[in-house]
C-alpha cells in the first residue's frame, strides 16, 4: 500500500500544470506516509511509526519511489506507466530489504535510548 500511495500521490500532483516536480515528491511522500499515520491514531499507538526512526526507515521509501518517478517523468520522458511500475517496485523492494537491515536514519536519541546505551556499553567494559 505505501508504494502505491506515493505513486498515486505523485501522479495526481504531476498532473497539474505547472507544478514544479518538487512538488510532486511532497505529494507523493505526503500521500504515503498519512494512511500509516491515520492507522496509527486510530489504533492509539502513542506516537505514529513514521516518527520513530530508530524502528524504520518509514519515510525514506516513499521519498525515494517519488523522486525517481519525478526523474523518470520529468527528465528522462519515460511513460507514466513504465515509470510507476519501476517506481513500485523500487519502494516495495528497499522497504523489504530495510526490514532485517540495522540502518537507520540520523535521529536524536531518547532518555531511554541513552540509558540503554550508557547500560551496554558499561558491560561492555566489565
Amino acid at each position: 500500500g505505501l508504494g502505491a500511495f506515493a505513486i498515486l500521490g505523485t501522479q495526481k500532483a504531476a498532473e497539474v500544470n505547472g507544478l514544479d516536480p518538487c512538488i510532486w515528491i511532497v505529494s507523493g511522500l505526503m500521500s504515503a506516509t498519512f494512511g500509516g499515520i491515520a492507522r496509527d491514531v486510530l489504533c492509539q499507538e502513542p506516537a505514529p511509526r513514521a516518527l520513530y526512526p530508530q524502528r524504520t526507515m518509514y519515510a525514506i521509501h516513499p521519498l525515494l519511489g517519488s523522486a525517481v518517478y519525478a526523474g523518470l517523468i520529468s527528465k528522462l520522458h519515460v511513460q507514466k506507466d513504465k515509470a510507476a511500475i519501476i517506481s513500485f517496485v523500487l519502494i516495495s523492494t528497499t522497504r523489504v530489504l530495510s526490514f532485517n537491515s540495522p540502518l537507520r536514519l540520523p535521529h536524536w536519541k531518547s532518555e531511554s535510548e541513552k540509558k540503554a546505551h550508557a547500560t551496554h556499553k558499561h558491560e561492555n567494559l566489565t
